[in-house]
């Protein structure tokens, strides 16, 4: 049994998943609200989500952490790398919310999940070498990308000229590229010793969501100030944005980055479950086998190597 306080940061990382997988439902809610931003609903959903992510944070690092905001979260914001890893860190979220408005909140975030897969073909285009399970596992999980994906290409949906589904499946497999990149650019800073500062990368990842307000512009002001809509936002800022951050990056610091990335695989099964109870929305069948595929594949990407037993030839 793992230690207790491996056991906790292992809960952590699960809470993690859970809040993480309620912004499909918090951007289809908000979508029904904001018809005024149309067709730029996924932009005022981020500018208000992440406006009121950077107020709640910097209310809550101001007030428990007043002494670290000055000594090392102000320092670290002066940081190039901070910047960079924080503008990857928005293109992600960017991505996905423009994702959850055109396809099925399922097969959105089984998509997004596929980072652990293109960490590796990223790996092999730069000439690095792969183990036979991982070439396995990539083989497998893009023969499920493959399932989900297909039939869209070669089966446009009736009376729908634009293939919404196929945009948002490209958008959020674009979302997982930017969070392997964003994950091998952490990768490299810490092995430099020079890691970035999570509260200051939140704060720049919020922080370029404020100009995102200007969508609001059109948008009545009885339909964004309705008690409905502000909790919406409310909600999905801290429940879905702050919580999950920070969760995230003290989990993550505790357990080894095969559990932090196993306990992702997680993720689209909640999305899926809170998407079917909430909105009532049924995947498309392609979802369950293509769904399998994908975790199975993403599973021997991520399985640790067997140890060698001394006496193995």
């Amino acid at each position: 049994m793992p230690p207790h306080s491996d056991r906790r940061a292992l809960s952590f990382a699960v809470l993690t998943m859970v809040t993480w997988a309620t912004a499909g439902v918090f951007v289809r809610l908000l979508m029904a609200r904001l018809t005024g931003a149309a067709p730029f609903q996924a932009f005022a959903i981020m500018g208000g989500r992440l406006s009121l992510a950077l107020l709640l944070l910097s209310v809550l690092l101001a007030i428990f952490q007043r002494q670290q905001l000055r000594s090392e979260v102000l320092p670290a914001l002066r940081r190039r790398e901070t910047w960079i890893a924080g503008g990857s860190q928005f293109a992600y979220y960017l991505l996905a919310v423009c994702a959850f408005t055109f396809a099925p909140i399922g097969v959105i975030a089984l998509c997004a999940s596929t980072a652990p897969l293109w960490v590796l073909l990223i790996r092999v285009l730069r000439g690095g070498r792969i183990a036979g399970a991982e070439l396995a596992g990539a083989t497998v999980a893009l023969a499920g990308v493959g399932v989900i994906v297909l039939p869209g290409l070669l089966r446009p949906v009736a009376n729908d000229p634009f293939p919404h589904t196929v945009w948002g499946m490209g958008l959020s497999l674009a979302s997982a590229c930017v969070t392997a990149l964003y994950a091998l650019f952490q990768r490299q800073q810490t092995a430099r010793n020079t890691p970035t500062d999570p509260r200051a990368l939140s704060l720049v990842t919020f922080a370029l969501g404020v100009p995102l307000l200007y969508f609001f512009r059109p948008v009545p002001a009885s339909e964004l100030m309705s008690g409905q809509t502000v909790a919406l936002f409310a909600g999905f800022a801290a429940f879905a944005t702050v919580l999950p951050n920070l969760a995230f990056a003290w989990a993550s610091r505790r357990l080894p980055p095969v559990s932090t990335a196993t306990v992702a695989l997680l993720l689209p099964v909640f999305a899926t479950t809170f998407a079917a109870i909430v909105l009532r929305e049924t995947p498309p069948w392609t979802l369950l086998p293509g769904g399998v595929l994908v975790m199975l594949g993403l599973w021997l990407i991520l399985r640790p190597p067997r140890p060698v037993l001394q006496g193995d030839s």
